[in-house]
């Protein structure tokens, strides 16, 4: 025997990427000023830039002018610091609506920013 099949493969272990990490995921559901139902879902990746938003969804019982302006606010939230103080993302989505013109009716920036963090810090958040 040649020893081929007692060599250690090397090489393979170039060729296979490191680890796959699922996202987590995160939910958090709040009833906002005004008796409107808002529920932010979002997963997170870790990367060589931390913890960043890689997935968004903003759902609920509100309105918004024009009904499409939702998928911005999610598109602004992306790459966001998992750990960014709530400020940040209140800035992210102003950034988006302020310029668009919408309208959000039932609830407002500061209450995606801060549904947005209850589901990222659970264990902070106030029930």
């Amino acid at each position: 025997m040649n020893g081929l099949y007692h060599t250690p493969i090397k090489w393979l272990d170039d060729l296979i990427p490191l680890r796959y990490h699922a996202p987590m995921q995160y939910v958090a559901t709040t009833k906002v000023t005004g008796g409107k139902l808002l529920r932010v879902k979002c997963d997170v990746e870790s990367g060589a830039s931390g913890n960043v938003l890689s997935a968004v969804s903003i759902t609920g019982d509100f309105f918004m002018h024009p009904e499409d302006g939702v998928v911005q606010l999610e598109g602004a939230l992306l790459g966001a610091d998992r750990d960014a103080p709530i400020g940040e993302y209140v800035s992210r989505l102003n950034d988006v609506i302020v310029p668009g013109g919408f309208e959000l009716i039932g609830f407002s920036a500061s209450d995606v920013a801060q549904t947005l963090w209850n589901a990222l810090h659970p264990e902070a958040s106030v029930v």
